[in-house]
């Protein structure tokens, strides 16, 4: 799956030579045990159950603390789903 980064060092992101949001500070994932990151088509390891407390769901309070502050959730993403990770993408300039 690639290496997966704390956000406290400068970890490269799935052995790409470009650092990740965490290394920015803009990215956190939170309890990734109950919060998978789910590959279409990949068997998983750890199902997301949104029934289990402490499960990430859209709408609850973690969500809504996240988003309402303009953050995004990975599980809202449109493929692949990322249910530990919230990020705010739009702070990070990207140009030299």
């Amino acid at each position: 799956d690639g290496i997966r980064d704390i956000g406290v060092t400068g970890v490269e992101t799935c052995a790409l030579p470009i650092l990740s949001l965490h290394a920015y500070g803009l990215a956190i994932d939170l309890n990734p045990y109950l919060n998978p990151y789910v590959r279409i088509g990949r068997r998983q390891v750890r199902p997301y159950n949104p029934a289990t407390p402490g499960t990430i769901v859209h709408g609850d309070i973690v969500h809504k603390a996240f988003t309402s502050r303009g953050w995004q959730w990975g599980g809202d993403w449109k493929n692949d789903k990322d249910y530990q990770h919230f990020d705010k993408r739009g702070l990070l300039n990207t140009t030299p």
